[in-house]
């Protein structure tokens, strides 16, 4: 049996049984990692309340062969989050975070600069430091992590200039011209596909804008109702052409905006 030390920020905690659980952690060092906790749902002696949502911990872990699941020795807590869960909108950005992590990182492969990048999300948002424009930032920020910056400055498909266009394309990764948008719409036209859509060139200059800013001066960012929600629209495109679906921590987003303005 080999065992060894790790730290991760669990995002997601699963019953298994009466008493097991497993936690799905992001670690700097292997990405997604799976964890069994024995007892993990009754033991106070052995986690004592520490396999929490967002918890950052330090664990001794052993894993019988390679491939199985690892289970848990023991774990230190090093950083919670409880003010998080005293807001529903702050809870769901983070939730949905953790989610498209899970979803989109491999299991093993190595995540440092996903980690640092959540760590601080959740320290922010811990703080009251995260407003909703910020969010929309990192969640840009979030798809570069992931590889799939899209490209807002030219053509995605020609590399053309955008004089007048408005347009994006999921299917090309970025913004289009017009004629390439029209092309598109005349190839999917009944076909059921995703349709290029419009994002104001104001919303794609501010995305540029702060795309290598310093993250301290984030926070002076400002995006009018109107141009939030259609750079959120944007986000949400990008990561469900990604994931091939629409995250359930998206939907559970949309009902509490619903309810705040009704």
């Amino acid at each position: 049996m080999r065992s060894a030390t790790a730290e991760g920020i669990i995002l997601k905690n699963s019953g298994l049984g009466e008493a097991d659980c497993i936690l799905w952690m992001l670690t700097p060092a292997f990405g997604i990692m799976r964890v069994l906790a024995r007892s993990g749902r009754k033991s106070v002696k052995r986690f004592g309340g520490r396999l929490l949502l967002f918890n950052r911990l330090k664990f001794d872990y052993s894993r019988r062969r390679e491939g199985r699941t690892a289970a848990i020795e023991n774990a230190k807590l090093i950083e919670s989050f409880p003010e998080i869960f005293t807001d529903a909108a702050r809870f769901g950005r983070c939730a949905l975070f953790a989610e498209v992590f899970l979803q989109a990182w491999g299991e093993g492969d190595p995540a440092p600069e996903a980690f640092e990048f959540f760590l601080e999300y959740l320290r922010r948002s811990e703080a009251h430091r995260e407003s909703a424009d910020r969010h929309v930032l990192d969640a840009f920020r979030l798809l570069e992590i992931l590889g799939h910056r899209p490209m807002l400055d030219r053509c995605a498909s020609c590399d053309g200039s955008l004089e007048k266009s408005d347009m994006f394309s999921v299917n090309e990764g970025g913004s289009v011209c017009l004629i390439c948008a029209k092309n598109e719409s005349d190839r999917t036209a009944g076909q059921g596909g995703s349709k290029p859509f419009k994002v104001s060139s104001a919303v794609r200059r501010t995305i540029e804008q702060f795309r290598n800013t310093d993250p301290k001066r984030l926070h002076r960012v400002r995006f009018t109702p109107k141009s939030r929600t259609e750079a959120e629209k944007l986000w949400i495109s990008n990561i469900q052409a990604l994931l091939g679906r629409t995250p359930k921590s998206s939907d559970y987003l949309d009902k509490i905006r619903k309810n705040l303005t009704g």
